[in-house]
């Protein structure tokens, strides 16, 4: 990466070799070309770097100015051209992350401290915040987004798919049996999400749809339908994600599981960034890959 320019570099280069021949050598140019690309740098300064004589070059009080202060530049330089490549190859730095607060405060915040293990010279800013965020104008990093995606110019990576699944705890199912079928629903105390009645709360099933129209329990967030199915109040229809590690522990089991829509084209959670990821992002693409497959199985 070059941070200063070819004529400081042609000069710098001749006034430590005393010569042309041996900094053209050195630069892979030949002697007149680093003769002529000298005397234009001069004019363009407007001062004389070279005191030209038979014997040799010698340099001017400009000259020696330049080669104390472009010889600083020279090295500033290099260090920030080594740590910008470094950021490029090597995790390091600050990776700036969002995601929706659901998600990120179940499945990415407790994470966290592991990936920090694995890469202790990076910092996390984690932003959590429901709605569309743009990555361009706030500067983030990475952002983790559950849905379908629109049509963007964003580069993609997607974890796994969401499907929503029917789930009560083993109480609730304890002192009730079992639905067989969706028509059975009408009969089970129904945990949902939000108000009213309309189409927004319908849980689609194959074969069709139901509709709790005098719902048991109504929460008005995902993470409080799950506490209430835990605590034995009833059905809920939650995404996948936001129940998978209760179905593994057995803190919740599947109903209906055979009545189950497959995914959704292009529904799942993905993982979004503006450009070509540096390190830091790469790093923490795989890493939530790695950690978040179990939720997708």
């Amino acid at each position: 990466m070059a941070l200063i320019s070819a004529e400081l570099t042609l000069f710098l280069a001749v006034a430590e070799a005393g010569g042309f021949s041996a900094a053209a050598r050195k630069l892979g140019v030949s002697p007149s070309t680093a003769a002529r690309r000298i005397e234009a740098f001069e004019q363009g300064l407007g001062a004389r770097l070279f005191k030209r004589s038979t014997r040799g070059l010698g340099l001017t009080e400009a000259g020696r100015a330049l080669v104390e202060e472009g010889g600083a530049l020279a090295v500033s330089a290099k260090a920030l051209a080594d740590q910008l490549s470094h950021a490029e190859t090597q995790p390091s730095g600050l990776l700036r992350v969002t995601a929706s607060t659901g998600f990120g405060r179940r499945h990415v915040a407790p994470r966290l401290g592991a990936f920090r293990l694995a890469y202790p010279q990076l910092r996390v800013e984690l932003r959590l915040e429901d709605g569309f965020v743009d990555l361009i104008e706030t500067g983030l990093d990475m952002a983790i987004r559950v849905g379908r995606l629109p049509d963007s110019t964003l580069r993609c990576v997607t974890l796994g798919p969401v499907t929503r699944r029917l789930c009560a705890s083993p109480q609730y199912l304890s002192r009730r049996d079992a639905p067989r079928r969706p028509a059975d629903l009408g009969e089970h105390d129904c945990i949902v999400v939000g108000q009213g009645v309309g189409g927004h709360l319908a849980w689609s099933f194959q074969g069709g749809r139901f509709w709790p129209t005098a719902p048991a329990i109504t929460v008005s967030t995902p993470d409080a339908a799950v506490a209430v199915a835990l605590g034995g109040g009833g059905l809920a229809h939650l995404p996948s994600w936001l129940v998978a590690e209760h179905l593994a522990r057995g803190d919740l089991v599947p109903v209906l599981a055979q009545f189950d829509l497959p995914p959704e084209r292009g529904a799942g959670v993905h993982l979004v960034w503006p450009e070509k990821p540096p390190a830091k992002t790469t790093a923490f693409a795989a890493f939530l890959k790695e950690e978040l497959a179990s939720l997708f199985r």
